[in-house]
């Protein structure tokens, strides 16, 4: 592995840990969640939420919009790549006819 990688896996397992920790420390801990928008409205839920389940809520929020974007940019530079070789190839050819 690279030297990023292997970084880049140390920050992970720390930041993983570290949430981890926060999680089961706070396992007990609800949070009564409220949105006040001034003179629209406001609003309260019903039952307060885990602080746990907060994180995972958040994490999720982050996670699978990421998730998404590099499927799309995967999907993109999959067919970049397929398109490169199609030219190449028909380069190949022309200059295998020409000589």
């Amino acid at each position: 592995m690279e030297r990023t990688s292997w970084i880049m896996a140390i920050v992970l397992v720390v930041g993983g840990a570290a949430l981890a920790a926060f999680g089961i420390q706070n396992s007990s801990e609800v949070v009564a969640l409220s949105w006040n928008l001034g003179p629209v409205g406001a609003w309260r839920l019903a039952d307060p939420v885990p602080a746990p389940a907060l994180m995972l809520i958040c994490f999720s929020g982050g996670f699978f919009p990421t998730l998404l974007w590099a499927l799309w940019r995967s999907a993109s530079l999959r067919s970049e790549i397929e398109r490169l070789r199609r030219e190449a190839a028909s380069g190949a050819r022309r200059s295998n006819w020409d000589g």
